[in-house]
């Protein structure tokens, strides 16, 4: 967001740097006295060229443009007066612009009159005056940025059906403009072109406009009617910001975009109608507005606008199940959401805007659709976030497993066993773990079988599991408790021998091993027989010192903190009785 309205304000400040300096007309000079004017020859320009003169009723100032063969006024010198009416005509040529700046900030006349002869009205040419009324004439085709801006006592505007764009900031701070009618041929509406504006209360933007600029209504703070044309694709940025008493939009079938702040801080905006074309929704776009700030509009921690998702709150489950029929997922919806691991989407997702997954970490995300309905899905930026998640498709509506109770967690070879017990309309278990005063569960897994080993519990350490059913459809309910378990790590076997007492072994310790257990088990036997604790980390199995020719099967567990580890995979040998001398004698 910063990016993009960095590059705003920057095209924004660029532009205005640009158009700082006054516009200039081809060919446009300063006229002389009507006493000393000469008609010029062909292709030269007026006599006495550079020198102000007033008009002969007095105080109009003006400059001929020796490529049109044209006047434009400049300025007015006189005293106040109520009506400035501007000739058609001034030495015999025609009055067709109004110079840049030419009135600017001049409050000595209350309302102007142009003649059907003007076709430019200038930069800043009325900035900052009096005027409570103007009618710009249907010879008008263009009218300059800033022209009106300022114009704070500005009431009432007939704009020329000729003029095709409202350039920015043309009627800006007019604070008491109250009626201006839109002509049918008007195609554009720059930036700011009406901010501040802010007794303006109803507009009418004619099906011939195909863009409005950002900001173009923002602080018209009376506005209570707008009705939008059916030709635009997108909702500017802050178009409506700050309108505080508008209390309805329609936004009109074909509209692609809405901006950030689009109609934010519109607190009486009680009703927002957004059609299905609607593919992405820009960060608080609707903050502030009625319709998200009343909480009855909200459904189970959600904020749907017909069929978009445009926020969630920390109330929603961390399996959330986006309602049936929304096209959209608006831009950050889930930021304030954070817990929520797995997402169920409809088939009738188009469009999930940048940012909406960024603070999950989706472990899932169920999907009722094929493979290719899936990958027509427009993810934007997310994908960047969706790299770990695993995509369950063709949801087919079996319903809700039913919640899963751990068993039990024991110490086995190499690890902690985790065993539950299945449970119906389960396809798979997801297996999470926690440690020790650690709130984030951690996904370990995904099985279908009902017991797994974790083996990279940390030695002596407390470990909290829990286990989730799931199917094409759903997750079960998540248990909190689950169950916890420390891991004892297991003695390494190294080594078996046969000695003149019985069978030797030997294994690796284990860090804060208080002794080790040992077993025996015969070739044949199922049992393992009980041999004893020992605290070294080698043992002699002398109950089979006699024994020869048999095979015995050996293996060893921890005694750490009280509990037992698991054992290893045994080691085994065949006894071999050592031979017993019973003479020596010399021989030859």
């Amino acid at each position: 967001m910063k990016k993009i309205l960095s590059l705003v304000l920057a095209i924004v400040l660029a532009a205005s740097a640009f158009l700082a300096a006054p516009l200039q007309l081809p060919g446009l000079v300063v006229a002389a006295s009507a006493e000393e004017a000469t008609e010029p020859s062909e292709g030269g320009n007026a006599g006495g060229e550079g020198e102000a003169i007033p008009d002969p009723a007095g105080f109009l100032t003006y400059a001929f443009n020796s490529n049109s063969k044209s006047y434009a006024v400049t300025g007015y010198t006189g005293e106040q007066c109520d009506e400035l009416v501007i000739p058609a005509e001034y030495e015999g040529k025609p009055v067709t612009s109004i110079a840049d700046k030419a009135f600017e900030m001049n409050s000595n006349f209350k309302n102007i009159v142009l003649p059907d002869t003007i076709e430019y009205i200038g930069m800043e040419s009325f900035r900052g005056t009096s005027i409570k009324k103007i009618d710009i004439p249907d010879s008008v085709t263009y009218i300059a940025p800033y022209a009106f801006d300022g114009c704070s006592a500005l009431q009432t505007v007939k704009l020329s059906k000729n003029v095709k764009t409202i350039e920015y900031q043309t009627f800006s701070g007019c604070f008491n403009l109250t009626d201006i009618f839109l002509p049918v041929g008007l195609e554009n509406i720059e930036d700011q072109a009406f901010s501040g504006c802010g007794k303006l209360g109803e507009i009418i933007i004619p099906d011939s406009v195909k863009h409005i600029g950002g900001m173009a209504f923002y602080s018209c703070t009376n506005l209570k009617s707008v009705k939008l044309p059916k030709s635009i694709d997108m909702i500017e940025y802050q178009l409506f910001m700050d309108c505080y008493n508008l209390t309805e939009i329609v936004i009109p079938d074909g509209v692609k975009t809405i901006r950030y702040n689009a109609f934010a801080n519109c607190s009486k905006l009680e009703k927002i109608t957004l059609p299905d074309s609607v593919e992405k929704i820009f960060d608080n776009a609707f903050d502030g507005t009625l319709v998200y700030t009343d909480k009855s509009n909200w459904e189970d921690g959600a904020l749907y606008i017909n069929n978009h998702l445009i926020a969630v709150d920390n109330t929603i489950p961390e399996m959330y199940r986006v309602k049936n029929g929304t096209v959209s997922i608006a831009q950050s919806a889930f930021k304030n959401a954070p817990h929520v691991g797995s997402v169920y989407l409809p088939k009738t997702i188009k469009s999930v805007d940048d940012y909406a997954f960024m603070s999950l970490g989706l472990a899932f995300i169920f999907y009722e659709g094929t493979v290719e309905e899936f990958n027509k899905i427009n993810f934007n930026s997310n994908e960047t976030y969706l790299e770990e998640t695993i995509i369950i498709l063709e949801a087919d509506g079996v319903g809700k497993p039913n919640k899963v109770t751990t068993k039990s967690v024991s110490n086995v070879a190499g690890g902690l066993k985790v065993t539950w017990g299945a449970v119906a309309n389960a396809d798979l278990y997801l297996v999470w773990r926690r440690g020790a005063g650690n709130s984030d569960w951690q996904l370990l897994g995904i099985t279908d079988q009902t017991s797994v080993v974790d083996t990279s519990a940390g030695h002596r350490q407390y470990w909290r599991y829990s286990v989730q059913a799931m199917n094409a459809d759903d997750l079960s309910d998540f248990d909190y408790t689950g169950k916890y378990q420390k891991y004892v790590a297991t003695p390494k076997l190294t080594g078996i021998s046969n000695a003149t007492n019985g069978i030797y072994f030997k294994w690796n310790a284990v860090s804060g091993a208080s002794g080790y257990r040992v077993y025996r088990r015969a070739s044949g036997s199922s049992t393992w027989t009980y041999l004893g604790t020992v605290k070294g980390t080698g043992y002699t199995d002398t109950g089979v010192k006699n024994a020869n020719n048999k095979y015995y099967r050996y293996t060893v567990r921890a005694v750490v903190d009280g509990l037992y580890s698991g054992y290893e995979d045994f080691l085994y040998t065949k006894r071999v009785v050592n031979p017993k001398l019973i003479s020596a004698t010399n021989t030859s």
